[in-house]
């Protein structure tokens, strides 16, 4: 398993209790995104230096696993380093049409992984490649995330989530760069299978806040004080 543990402090929404899952394909690769943990925390959560937060303030923690799915007919390669972020829409109506929708990153943006320097290329091993075989589900990573959903110091119509239904998509990036090197790979190593560098993104998610969450003081991750 590959572990990301990074407490991202996004602008947008919370979640209703209970564990949520979202699932896409893209040229036979599935994606899954389990939320398995989540708590609303009051005031400024330990390790996040994005921006200050009044003790009222409400942020959202959650822990989201992310699983692919091989549904083709042959193994599949995934690069496990990945550029995630957030696609959110008012309405289900904006989904459809893609419009009227916010990008929201976990964070700066990542960058393509350089596997020329020092890496042994004669197979795609972890951690950062895995192989995928046809009809099997691996877990890619783990991500915590934390989602601001209101900020009395800021009264803004993007960060005033209270009360509101939204509808989340996760969009994951899986590059390599060059493109040469892609293609060298995707040529050296098919007997382990067909390497897959695209984007997939999620279905939507939708996602009620509460007008007044249940909120406890956190300190560090899924801590509660």
């Amino acid at each position: 398993m590959m572990r990301i543990s990074l407490w991202r402090l996004l602008s947008s929404i919370a979640v209703l209790a209970g564990a949520t899952e979202l699932q896409a394909m893209d040229q036979g690769l599935e994606a899954r995104a389990v939320v398995a943990e989540r708590k609303f925390c009051l005031g400024m959560p330990t390790g996040l230096s994005l921006e200050k937060l009044p003790p009222d303030a409400i942020t959202l923690r959650m822990q989201i696993q992310i699983f692919y799915r091989n549904a083709s007919s042959g193994p599949l390669i995934l690069p496990l380093l990945e550029d995630p972020r957030i696609i959110l829409s008012r309405s289900s109506g904006d989904v459809t049409h893609q419009r009227n929708q916010t990008v929201i990153r976990f964070g700066p943006q990542r960058r393509p992984l350089d596997l020329a320097a020092g890496t042994d290329l004669d197979r795609p091993d972890i951690p950062h490649f895995r192989v995928i075989p046809p009809g099997s589900e691996s877990l890619s990573l783990t991500e915590d995330v934390a989602i601001q959903v209101h900020n009395p110091a800021k009264k803004q119509a993007q960060t005033e989530l209270l009360g509101q239904t939204v509808f989340i998509q996760l969009e994951l990036d899986h590059m390599l760069t060059p493109e040469r090197l892609v293609q060298d790979l995707g040529s050296k190593w098919h007997d382990y299978g067909t390497l897959w560098t695209g984007r997939i993104r999620t279905p939507p998610l939708e996602v009620a806040i509460p007008q007044s969450p249940t909120t406890t003081k956190c300190s560090s991750q899924f801590k509660v004080d």
